[in-house]
């Protein structure tokens, strides 16, 4: 017995998942939405019962701000915390490394994202592999591997680094090379897996970005931060090493370790208003391609 399906049978059927990527128009004035005003209101109401109900740290301090790409007003904002506003500077931590890619691709675009860093920093060529339990592959490891935790690589080497706690040319003790430093800590480290295998968080790997960009600019990576980011958009209130004597800041613990070459990972300052105009350039494609934006 044979069984005969018709063409229109074999062509379709249930339609189990959308395409990936944006499924509705964007919307282009969410101020202006009965149901924004809402979530505001809610957002509002439940920050106010978390404040209010005394299980938050006395030393809680926040500054949240909601923007769209369309408008150059925030759509929602809060603060909270003894003299936090809009310009108030934080330590931003890892938020410091999308200023650090954000910089790599307006300088140099993604061109050089499948290069293995070895291209760039041949003394990582020079290492052999002698078992990759213990050994990091560098030739595998790409800058875009760098710039996406799938280098697998170490989380840190060292917290900051020695040569910075320690003033040049201080009597008795010689100048120290952080990068010559940095890589004798480097390339003792064990690999985390594979790269490209799974994601492994590490500040380390956008210290080597950082040398990277140089090799391949012949630029400092905090001139060409200033560069690319600061001046282009105006970034007035954010700072590359710890802005001396500013009165609007708000210091925690950690505000004075000075990362040395690991600041793009961690070590920059900022405020709500820049860190809402640095947004609202990468989501409008200021500084880059719409393409690059996209990938």
């Amino acid at each position: 017995m044979h069984t005969r399906w018709s063409q229109s049978v074999l062509v379709s059927g249930p339609r189990t998942a959308p395409v990936f990527g944006p499924a509705y128009p964007e919307v282009t004035n969410p101020g202006a939405s009965a149901v924004f005003s809402a979530a505001k209101t809610a957002i509002d109401d439940e920050i106010t019962k978390a404040l209010a109900s005394g299980q938050l740290a006395n030393e809680t301090y926040f500054a949240v701000q909601a923007f769209s790409r369309h408008s150059d007003k925030t759509l929602y904002e809060r603060y909270y915390g003894p003299s936090i506003g809009p310009e108030t500077l934080y330590r931003i931590g890892s938020v410091s490394k999308v200023v650090s890619v954000y910089t790599t691709l307006a300088e140099l675009g993604d061109r050089h994202w499948n290069d293995p860093l070895t291209k760039h920093i041949p003394k990582l060529a020079r290492l052999k592999v002698r078992n990759p339990v213990y050994d990091v592959d560098w030739s595998e490891v790409t800058l875009g591997a760098l710039a996406s935790h799938m280098g697998g690589i170490s989380r840190d080497y060292a917290l900051g680094d020695l040569s910075s706690y320690i003033p040049q040319g201080a009597p008795g003790l010689p100048a120290l090379n952080e990068s010559e430093q940095a890589f004798a800590r480097i390339t003792r480290g064990f690999p985390i897996s594979p790269s490209y295998y799974t994601p492994a968080y590490s500040n380390m790997a956008f210290q080597l970005l950082g040398y990277a960009v140089e090799k391949i600019t012949g630029e400092a990576f905090p001139a060409l931060v200033e560069k690319k980011m600061l001046k282009p958009l105006e970034l007035s209130r954010t700072f590359l090493t710890n802005p001396k004597n500013d009165s609007n800041t708000l210091v925690v613990e950690g505000w004075d370790w000075d990362l040395g070459d690991e600041a793009p990972g961690g070590g920059y300052f900022s405020t709500a208003t820049d860190l809402t105009t640095l947004g609202r350039s990468i989501l409008s494609s200021t500084l880059l391609r719409p393409a690059t934006t996209r990938a």
